[in-house]
């Protein structure tokens, strides 16, 4: 064989079988086919003079043809992963990739001379613009599944954009509508470069969007978790799962999520988020923050391929959108996984965190809240260390003057940072958290009531001057109105927090069963769930002791 034949691309096999992959993606990625089978036509014209130019012994020099196949190399590089994309990666790259194969163009313009090409010049710029029109003709002639299809299955890619639908079970649907009109902006913006002026538009983006929303169920916001209900006689340990007020995105079926991840997804998400565009880091660590909230699996394979440092880049360094969805991935890979927690708080993303909850705008302190809550939820050092970085006074002022899901995010994140951590308590009791608590407890939501109670509790655990300041607070009418008309969760809540109080010194004893206290836990001990009867008998087992102080602990949550 010639020189020609065996020549070989770094890391593409040899020259001919390379072309031939670059034709093949050319026929499978039908928004951008057109320019890609040009590219090809020019590179494999290349290919067939210098075939002749060596049947004629005048091949040029082997540096020269060096830079020939690193070309074609480059080209199926960049090219080949684009089409193993998932479709809405595809769309979101679409523009970048265009103009990519225009400077591979150029590239080839400034190489014609330096392999000594008798080919005629051709106006490839000019043929670059005909096939993008023809691109975008083809595409706008189909109705407009089939384009989503031309590209892929977008309805199977929901993951991999960030949905940002706040409490999405309570809004009408054209509220849900509204809200996915905002956050694809980047997707509209990419499908009117591959459609062109069509006017077709409009009905591509109503169906794709009608196949996002179909998927909507609940938000992608940050979720702060605390640990599972715990013995009531065992040490103060253990803490609540508090159901998030911020759900995440669900897919039709339980094959979505797999087809998602199975398919390189995560990978290609990471690989972004390392070298991307500034756009396509936003997007990448958006969608990384939805799947770390999806699912426990996912949390431990994103931090494997190594997507907690770069994250922390973003977090520090990044555009505001970047610091906002990067905290928010961090926060969702400390969900309920503690080595993330340890590997997040080891790579400096506290200091930065607490930053964002200073100075940022609502979304980024949003976010850090939920973070800082997670990295201190069971991790001692990370408690320590959130306080002593300042975040104590930021999330007491979030508490008392922030949006309500923010005020939700501050009450878990405190309540984690006062978990068996004595110095935290008294800090947050100094910065005044304890009324605002109280307020949260009697005239929020369903969710503010709980977050609200779930802190006061992690305040009065073995600390009888907090105890104090939380009875001085008025706290105990709304914490017996819970026992006495709320749901089952509320009740579980506010008896946990009660039986903390239960603790605490003659006086602190006393006020309770001023409030009819005792009644309704002999009521609870009789007709309540196991867990509320440990909790009454306990509390009650508190009221009655002889002597003041503590003799036990309630560790309930």
């Amino acid at each position: 064989m010639g020189v020609m034949l065996d020549m070989h691309c770094p890391g593409s096999g040899i020259v001919v079988e390379a072309l031939s992959t670059l034709l093949e993606i050319s026929n499978e990625t039908q928004e951008i086919q057109y320019v890609t089978k040009s590219l090809h036509d020019r590179l494999e014209s290349i290919f067939d003079e210098l075939h002749e130019m060596e049947a004629n012994d005048e091949l040029p020099d082997s540096e020269a043809l060096v830079q020939y196949t690193s070309l074609v190399s480059k080209c199926l590089e960049r090219l080949k992963p684009y089409s193993n994309e998932k479709s809405v990666l595809r769309v979101l790259q679409y523009r970048q990739m265009m103009d990519e194969i225009y400077s591979f163009n150029e590239e080839i313009d400034s190489l014609i001379p330096v392999l000594h090409l008798t080919m005629a010049p051709d106006d490839w710029k000019k043929k670059y613009e005909e096939d993008q029109r023809t691109q975008q003709e083809e595409m706008s002639s189909m109705d407009p599944t089939t384009i989503i299809q031309a590209i892929g299955d977008v309805q199977t890619d929901t993951e991999a954009v960030h949905l940002d639908v706040e409490n999405c079970g309570e809004l009408h649907d054209t509220e849900v509508t509204e809200s996915v009109d905002s956050a694809e902006s980047t997707v509209v913006q990419n499908f009117d470069a591959i459609l062109g002026d069509s006017g077709k538009l409009t009905k591509v983006i109503d169906k794709w969007k009608h196949l996002v929303q179909h998927n909507v169920e609940n938000t992608i916001t940050s979720e702060i978790t605390t640990e599972p209900l715990g013995d009531p006689l065992q040490d103060r340990q253990n803490e609540p799962t508090l159901n998030a007020a911020a759900e995440s995105v669900k897919m039709d079926n339980d094959n979505d999520i797999a087809e998602v991840t199975s398919d390189g997804g995560i990978p290609s998400l990471v690989a972004l988020l390392r070298a991307g565009a500034d756009e396509q880091q936003c997007q990448a660590a958006s969608a990384l923050m939805a799947l770390a909230d999806r699912d426990a699996t996912n949390r431990v394979e994103i931090a494997r391929l190594g997507a907690i440092p770069p994250l922390v880049v973003l977090l520090r360094s990044g555009t505001d959108g970047q610091k906002s969805f990067a905290a928010g991935a961090l926060g969702n890979l400390a969900n309920g996984n503690d080595a993330n927690r340890t590997e997040i708080a080891g790579k400096g993303a506290i200091l930065p965190l607490i930053t964002l909850l200073r100075t940022g705008n609502d979304e980024q302190k949003l976010h850090a809240a939920g973070a800082l809550g997670n990295l201190a939820n069971n991790n001692d050092a990370n408690r320590i260390e959130i306080a002593r970085e300042g975040a104590t006074s930021p999330l007491v002022v979030l508490l008392q003057s922030g949006t309500d899901e923010q005020k939700l995010f501050a009450a878990r994140a405190l309540g984690n940072l006062a978990h068996n951590n004595d110095t935290n308590r008294a800090e947050i009791a100094r910065e005044q958290a304890i009324p605002t608590l109280v307020e949260l407890v009697k005239g929020g939501t369903k969710e503010h009531r709980h977050s609200g109670a779930y802190a006061l509790g992690k305040l009065a655990g073995g600390n009888d001057s907090v105890r104090l300041k939380i009875v001085d607070a008025a706290s105990i009418p709304p914490l017996v109105a819970l026992l006495r008309d709320g749901d089952e969760e509320q009740k579980l809540i506010g008896l946990y927090t009660l039986s903390g109080l239960c603790e605490g010194s003659e006086s602190v004893r006393a006020e309770i069963k001023r409030h009819g206290l005792i009644p309704l836990l002999d009521a609870i001990v009789h007709v309540g769930t196991d867990a509320q009867k440990e909790y009454a008998n306990y509390a009650l087992s508190q009221l009655n002791r002889p002597n003041p102080g503590s003799t036990g602990c309630c560790g309930l949550m």
